[in-house]
């Protein structure tokens, strides 16, 4: 959890900040570790199952 550190509050917007950022890091990671194409055939994948 995050707080501000004026007020010792939690910071809820800050905290979603934060959560964004480390979804977007880990996708990166995920499609420089793969490559986009085999990447992209896996989104394809789970997507299109039923």
């Amino acid at each position: 959890m995050l707080f501000d550190p004026e007020t010792l509050e939690q910071d809820f917007k800050e905290e979603e900040i934060h959560k964004a950022r480390e979804k977007r890091e880990s996708l990166k990671e995920w499609v420089e570790s793969h490559g986009p194409d085999a990447c992209k055939a896996e989104i394809d994948r789970i997507w299109n199952q039923q």
